[in-house]
């Protein structure tokens, strides 16, 4: 294998590499959804009924990515975040565990009727406060679950936490972000997810986190031939019509 290219799983040995955490908050946005934990995430309008502007900007609402369409191309950051509150998305995370005592808006808000449909879900039910969601953390990046034409590394300095739906990147290496987002752009890369990905129906491409580890990464600088490009690309091509996607 050439030298500048390794598996996910051989740069983490190599103190290069990331990890995906586990378990994540779960996509929890209406409470009449028997699917759902809980309805802690809202937007700022639901919000603004409840709790001051202060309130908002505490430690206890974190800014949340439901879905992978919701991520920009390469980074989160405040003005991505500021689109989402402008156009009044379902973002902001009322985060409580490890809450000894709960606001009186806090109250307030879990009384609606909103609040006690989702106290009566099967993860509210399960778990002790109902209202706290466990796990939640702030990752480096996130990396796409689900994929049609590309599987992408978006870095967070705003610092959102994430639903189940997308992976939660946590680095460890002193390899900054930039070049590992760079190095995920690769041709190579690229096509390695296409080979170690499995496709869904209507030609989504899945990528586990073992899949991941196992993804061919371009940890130095690699230059290939315009040849060597071409037959890349055209395999890439290959792979999604194989799946269905063009």
């Amino acid at each position: 294998m050439n030298e500048n290219i390794r598996t996910m799983h051989e740069v983490e040995a190599s103190g290069a590499g990331f990890e995906l955490r586990g378990q994540r908050i779960q996509p929890n946005l209406h409470s009449d959804d028997n699917t759902i934990a809980t309805r802690m995430i809202s937007r700022q309008k639901t919000f603004g009924q409840f709790f001051t502007p202060e309130f908002v900007a505490s430690a206890l609402v974190n800014w949340a990515v439901r879905k992978a369409e919701q991520l920009p191309t390469d980074t989160v950051n405040q003005a991505v975040v500021g689109r989402w509150l402008a156009d009044d998305d379902p973002v902001l995370l009322l985060n409580l565990n490890g809450t000894p005592s709960l606001p009186e808006p806090v109250k307030r808000y879990l009384s609606t009727e909103d609040g006690k449909r989702a106290r009566q879900t099967y993860k509210c039910r399960n778990r002790e406060p109902w209202y706290a969601v466990p796990d939640v953390t702030v990752p480096d990046a996130f990396l796409t679950y689900m994929n049609g034409r590309s599987v992408s590394l978006v870095a967070n300095p705003a610092r959102c936490v994430c639903t189940n739906s997308i992976h939660a990147v946590r680095l460890r290496t002193n390899t900054s972000l930039a070049v590992m987002q760079r190095a995920w752009q690769h041709p190579v890369c690229r096509l390695s997810c296409e080979v170690v990905g499995h496709p869904l129906g209507g030609g989504m491409l899945k990528l586990e986190p073992g899949e991941v580890a196992r993804t061919r990464l371009p940890v130095r600088s690699l230059t290939l031939s315009q040849q060597h490009e071409e037959q890349i690309k055209e395999g890439i091509s290959f792979m999604q019509r194989w799946r269905h996607y063009e």
